[in-house]
């Protein structure tokens, strides 16, 4: 039995051995050959919590939601190598959220598999083909959300979704994995993830017991292989609060009462394909903060479409330096086709114009200045998605998280949901339109001078 195999909850093998008496743990080390003590000490079997262990039972699905730093990486990495130095995977898959996840996380890093996969069973990396080629010549594909259809005709024995509940296109990449994990006589699939109340999260703990096992786990579980940083600047910023509850203690958390958004509202509007746009801003709230603890710069591109709906395209908000930012804030709206960017103003001012400039002198800004305060301008766009007015085309986790946590009257001065105040400062320009002020409409001829189109327009 495998449970027999397994250590106790919360504890590796290594944990019993140490917790043994100096005299008993010499005895059971005298049973090796020195080759074979020297393989233990670094064997993941014995390293591994019981938790982080493949599960006994008859399942299809193994669901580890856990918290930051639980060591899911660490886990999926040596299931997957396992499975196929065994001889039990032939054709693997892993999908990851983004290409640059798939690569950083699941590869390299050090919880990734060429960093995990012992020398006598490394896997070559065949970057043009996008796999990995094993010793016996079995192979793992790799994939992103970002391209569902890439997984069509797909041959799967095994399979490593990475956090699932962040894929940009979940419902459709999802769909096209159980179709084609359809090699050999079992299949299995293991989902590493730090959980969000999405639909197809909550309905793999639903099948808890049937042919899903979920393993729960906290942060505070591995916290003896944590960084002394970590632990100062993270677990205690966010312990105790519901973010906190979220990436730290690993809960599936349901919206928030009182929330000017909830998931629900953006499932049901969420759409797949893009249609045709007259309008197309690229809508930025700054960060007014720097340094290592500073706010993210919200920078999100939204679209009006001919029926007056609008239609998020992209969330590429992050804790990025100015120049950074601008270059962003460039390259979509290049890449988007957008009209203008639009960005408030109490936050740098002319400063913002400037530094956007800078990497393209050419490109029309327009500054906008809030006369009331962030609920006032949030509450008009949130009854837009309540009349069914706005639809996000795929999924945008981090802003929709600070949207569904967006609640009045608990909007402090230490909130800052610079995500949501991008969303709400592009669609406002879009279509509400009403209770703000714009500053300077500017498109630069060149870096060194900059003529206003606009000076006070209306919006």
């Amino acid at each position: 039995m495998i449970s027999d195999l397994l250590p106790p909850p919360k504890k590796s093998w290594n944990d019993v051995l140490a917790e043994l008496s100096e005299e008993d743990r010499d005895e059971i080390l005298a049973l090796l050959r020195d080759n074979e003590a020297v393989a233990a000490s670094d064997d993941w079997f014995l390293q591994a919590r019981r938790e982080q262990l493949e599960p006994p039972g008859d399942w299809v699905i193994w669901a580890l939601i856990a918290g930051r730093g639980f060591g899911k990486n660490w886990s999926a990495s040596h299931w997957l190598i396992n499975e196929h130095e065994q001889g039990h995977a032939k054709n693997s898959c892993i999908i990851a959220a983004t290409s640059n996840d798939l690569v950083r996380y699941c590869l390299s890093g050090p919880s990734g598999i060429l960093s995990l996969a012992p020398a006598r069973f490394t896997p070559e990396y065949k970057t043009q083909h996008n796999k990995l080629v094993w010793p016996d010549k079995s192979e793992t594909h790799l994939f992103t959300s970002e391209k569902p259809r890439r997984l069509r005709g797909g041959n799967f024995d095994r399979a490593w979704c990475d956090e699932l509940s962040y894929w940009q296109y979940v419902d459709d990449t999802w769909d096209m994995l159980m179709f084609g994990l359809r090699h050999g006589e079992s299949v299995k699939c293991i989902v590493s993830m730090t959980p969000r109340p999405i639909p197809l999260v909550r309905e793999l703990i639903a099948r808890n017991g049937k042919d899903v096992f979920v393993t729960s786990g906290s942060t505070y579980e591995n916290e003896k292989n944590l960084s002394k940083v970590f632990k100062d600047k993270i677990i205690k910023k966010y312990e105790g609060t519901r973010m906190g509850r979220q990436e730290l203690l690993g809960e599936v958390l349901m919206d928030v009462e009182g929330a000017l958004w909830d998931h629900q509202m953006i499932d049901e509007l969420r759409i797949e394909h893009r249609p045709e746009f007259k309008q197309i801003v690229v809508a930025v709230d700054p960060s007014v903060t720097s340094g290592q603890n500073a706010d993210e710069t919200g920078i999100v591109v939204v679209g009006k479409a001919n029926n007056d709906h609008c239609y998020v395209l992209a969330d590429i908000s992050g804790q990025h330096a100015p120049r950074k930012w601008a270059s962003l804030v460039v390259g979509a709206y290049h890449s988007y086709g957008a009209n203008h960017v639009v960005a408030e103003k109490n936050n740098g001012g002319e400063l913002i114009t400037e530094v956007i400039h800078n990497e393209d002198p050419n490109i029309p800004v327009k500054l906008v200045s809030a006369s009331v305060g962030k609920v006032a301008r949030a509450e008009p766009v949130s009854m837009l998605y309540e009349q069914k007015r706005v639809h996000h085309i795929g999924f945008f986790p981090y802003l929709e998280d600070e949207m569904c946590m967006f609640v009045p009257g608990e909007m402090g001065p230490k909130v800052s949901p610079n995500r949501a105040d991008a969303l709400v400062w592009g669609i406002t320009d879009l279509i509400v339109k009403r209770k703000m002020r714009a500053g300077t409409w500017g498109r630069s001829a060149d870096k060194k001078r900059r003529k206003p189109m606009f000076v006070g327009a209306s919006a």
